[in-house]
């Protein structure tokens, strides 16, 4: 485990050990992995054929067939890797559930062809998960990297970030819980991050977003 808590991050070598997002002074856990051969070629063959984004509110209990109803018509073609992925997801939502003591998990799941929130900032939630499934990943700034009176006035990316050589971002596949602006006796704010140019790159990503409230629908 890598942590730096002047930073207020920390890199786990255990998904169980994303939990230390709870600690007051942490607001961001990465666990980096790899996926197995399966599910990355089910990834590719989604990407390629698209598909209509899962987007919905529910108890994670309920998650197995919202997920399948979904992707019926994937399922008869490529049923195995569907299993698999479901898996995975099913195990990140039961983690994070665990994490942030809620079983009502508001879940998007799908592909990203535009830059959505292209300005640093943080969101208006407790907890949120997020896993880049394919593509680029999130990026965010550590503590000593930000102008926070850039950043609360509302200011462009370039007065926001001291150094943008320091400019941190998620791996493919890497699974981060970070905090947002809601999150109760914290020693340290919501994490400040923004997702990656891809529009002018043509390029797509594959990305689960799982927010332990629902008030706001930002990345």
């Amino acid at each position: 485990m890598i942590q730096n808590v002047t930073d207020h991050f920390s890199y786990v070598s255990k998904f169980s050990d994303l939990s230390l997002i709870q600690k007051e002074d942490i607001n961001i856990t990465i666990y980096e992995r790899e996926l197995p051969k399966s599910i990355n070629s089910y990834l590719n063959h989604i990407l390629n054929e698209g598909f209509r984004p899962l987007n919905v509110s529910l108890n994670i209990n309920e998650f197995k067939n919202s997920f399948d109803n979904h992707f019926k018509e994937l399922i008869l073609k490529y049923k195995e890797e569907h299993q698999h992925l479901k898996k995975d997801i099913e195990n990140l939502l039961f983690q994070f559930s665990e994490i942030c003591n809620n079983n009502q998990l508001k879940i998007f799941f799908g592909i990203v062809d535009t830059d959505m929130c292209k300005r640093f900032h943080v969101d208006m939630y407790e907890l949120r998960m997020l896993c880049t499934y394919k593509g680029q990943g999130t990026m965010w700034l550590s503590e000593d990297n930000i102008n926070h009176e850039a950043l609360n006035s509302f200011k462009e990316n370039e007065e926001i970030v001291l150094n943008n050589e320091a400019v941190n971002q998620l791996n493919e596949r890497d699974v981060a819980i970070i905090k947002g602006a809601l999150y109760p006796n914290s020693k340290v704010g919501g994490l400040v991050h923004r997702s990656p140019a891809i529009e002018n790159l043509k390029q797509k990503r594959i990305i689960l977003r799982v927010d332990s409230n629902s008030l706001i629908d930002s990345i």
